[in-house]
């Protein structure tokens, strides 16, 4: 086998954390848009819940989905991040054997283009981080649940950022050893098996309480 470069090693390295804090997003962010839209869906089933348990539970999907997002599409220079892993591929386009400079230009300025497009929507997941998770804004201070109004959660477009992020992980991958996937197919398999597995919980929880 042949020995591989420093720059193969890190575009590898990226690759492998940026893949698994994909996997911890996606999953998050399903377990939260399961449980809004369930329970908008059936309101009289959040009875069977304590308040608090409901709101906290959600609260740190939520929060987990955004910490995650904001690591991967951080524009900081001196951070791993999907915009350094694509502008790493831009730099060092000798890492890959199989595809000539031009091409990857090409689908390297269209991940790009991607990412510029979405900086508006980082920004704005920017104003949960700052204004409650890591820090207590003195604007805030005594009407947190006003975050919410004013900075509503794009929860489809979070979740399409991180599809997105795996996309752009699994095309490079991809072109680097043949077509294998950046994250394993069985690993969004299991994040659908878990979100089902709510369902059960739901019912066993509906069926004591029915006693």
């Amino acid at each position: 086998m042949a020995k591989l470069s420093p720059n193969e090693k890190k575009f590898l390295s990226w690759c492998d954390e940026l893949s698994e804090i994909c996997i911890s997003g996606l999953f998050h962010i399903n377990f939260f848009i399961f449980l809004t839209e369930y329970f908008k869906k059936y309101p009289k089933d959040e009875t069977y819940f304590p308040t608090k348990f409901l709101n906290l539970t959600k609260l740190s999907h939520m929060q987990s989905a955004i910490s995650n997002l904001i690591i991967i599409f951080d524009n900081r220079t001196d951070t791993v991040n999907i915009r350094e892993y694509v502008r790493h591929v831009k730099t060092y386009p000798g890492i890959f054997k199989v595809i000539n400079k031009t091409s990857l230009d090409k689908v390297v300025n269209k991940d790009l283009d991607f990412l510029n497009k979405n900086i508006s929507t980082i920004k704005h997941l920017l104003n949960w981080r700052n204004k409650l998770f890591f820090h207590l804004s003195k604007e805030y201070s005594g009407i947190r649940e006003k975050i919410p109004n004013d900075f509503p959660f794009p929860r489809r477009k979070a979740e399409n950022l991180f599809f997105n992020a795996i996309k752009i992980l699994d095309r490079y991958k991809s072109i680097y050893d043949g077509n294998l996937p950046a994250i394993p197919t069985e690993y969004r398999y299991n994040i659908k098996r878990e979100i089902e597995s709510i369902h059960d919980i739901i019912k066993i929880v509906k069926k004591y309480y029915q006693k």
